[in-house]
């Protein structure tokens, strides 16, 4: 056989194996984080549900349903929608192609925030503490914008502002060959999306007691009831964790067979 033909071979496997490896460094971390959503969403359904909180010890994870209402610092401005909120998660997509070739929104930037508010259990007026790690309601898709649509003037300030967001990527400006493809496709769109707590809605809150009396430091922040709080988080969890696991297997094929 050629040297020619054997250097071939060679380059093939190394290719082969970089992508293998690609794939088991992008499924580890992907399962790494759904596992953390898993463990969240086990607290939920663990969580023992109560009126009041005081006669717990701090620390005592428990879950808590009312009306919410705003405490003293008022609300935050929500970053897309410009909407008042007591808490928010807000997101960022942008569409790519998918591990199976398809095209899809894949999640860039997500983040939560909320500020201190109140909780009226009917029995006791709780003070829910900032910030949550996940807040969880009814998903609202402010805006999808292309790649060469322009952005609103505080959307475009807020990515300018967030060094984790990336203002442009590969899939917003890919070459000249496959540029026509992309806009086909509706490739490097991005989709801005919130979930937001406002005063007056039912929240269900799971959270450490505090040492301060009627206090919680919240975990999970949700305008749904509990059983469906845990069965929205339940599927996110295993959407995220099939992923993962499919980018295990073809990152371990690959780099065997390589």
């Amino acid at each position: 056989m050629s040297s020619s033909v054997m250097n071939t071979i060679q380059a093939v496997d190394s290719g082969t194996t970089l992508f293998g490896a690609g794939f088991l460094v992008v499924g580890g971390f992907v399962v790494l984080v759904s596992g953390r959503y898993v463990w969240r969403t086990l607290s939920v359904a663990r969580a023992d549900a109560v009126s009041a909180v005081g006669t717990q010890h701090a620390g005592d994870v428990v879950k808590v349903t009312g009306t919410a209402s705003r405490a003293e610092d008022g609300a935050l401005v929500s970053p897309f929608s410009e909407q008042p909120s007591l808490a928010v998660r807000y997101e960022i997509a942008e569409r790519r192609i998918s591990p199976i070739v398809v095209p899809w929104f894949v999640t860039i930037f997500t983040n939560s925030a909320s500020v201190p508010f109140t909780l009226d259990t009917g029995s006791q007026r709780v003070t829910v503490e900032s910030p949550p790690r996940t807040v969880t309601t009814s998903t609202d898709v402010v805006a999808t914008i292309g790649p060469d649509e322009p952005l609103p003037d505080h959307i475009a300030s807020f990515e300018r502002e967030t060094d984790a967001v990336a203002a442009s990527t590969w899939w917003r400006n890919p070459s000249r060959v496959v540029r026509r493809l992309w806009s086909v496709l509706g490739l490097g769109a991005r989709r801005y999306t919130e979930e937001r707590v406002v005063p007056g809605d039912s929240v269900t809150v799971v959270g450490r007691v505090s040492d301060d009396p009627a206090t919680l430091s919240p975990v999970v922040v949700s305008s749904f009831s509990p059983m469906r709080s845990v069965y929205r988080m339940a599927s996110t969890s295993v959407v995220g964790l099939s992923i993962g696991l499919v980018c295990l297997v073809l990152g371990t094929v690959l780099v065997t067979l390589s």
